[in-house]
């Protein structure tokens, strides 16, 4: 499960995004592949390469905060990677696709856009707030309709999450 934790506006930056995919074996994974794509139009070349959206051989080093930040989320499950400097379609990226992991943001603002499939049942596996959402579509009622109340639990795709 996805566990996302809203910041406030007091803490400091927990991880340093740029730092920690420099340390990665970027590799050619399903996952690092669909990020690379959604996030920033590009294919996987090599470990220190990417092709870009315009078709040109770039290095790894010129993918945008957003993409670092999904891919060191992807590739460090264990461990609570703030993805402030992230943009909103990193951030709509890393809670549709990544099913393991930790993430600090500040309050989402908006929903989630929905995926290439523009499907509004898309199957998701977060936890916000104490709660786990099962489905894009209930954790954006949640985000636009409950944030801060208590949410309607009788609506599928919602459970408490127990600690």
């Amino acid at each position: 499960m996805l566990h996302i934790r809203i910041k406030n506006n007091d803490e400091k930056v927990l991880t340093d995004v740029h730092k920690e995919f420099a340390k990665l074996d970027f590799k050619n994974t399903s996952i690092n592949s669909k990020l690379l794509i959604e996030i920033d139009g590009g294919t996987y070349k090599d470990s220190t390469h990417f092709i870009d959206r315009f078709n040109d051989k770039v290095p790894t080093s010129f993918l945008s905060s957003g993409c670092k930040a999904a891919i060191v989320v992807a590739s460090h499950p264990d461990r609570e990677i703030d993805i402030t400097e992230a943009g909103i379609n990193a951030r709509d990226s890393i809670i549709r696709n990544i099913k393991d992991g930790y993430i600090a943001m500040y309050y989402p603002g908006s929903t989630i856009t929905y995926g290439s499939d523009d499907s509004d049942v898309q199957s998701i596996d977060v936890e916000l707030d104490g709660y786990r959402f099962t489905s894009l579509k209930r954790l954006n009622y949640y985000i636009k309709e409950e944030m801060g109340w208590e949410p309607d639990m009788n609506l599928e795709g919602i459970s408490k999450v127990n600690n």
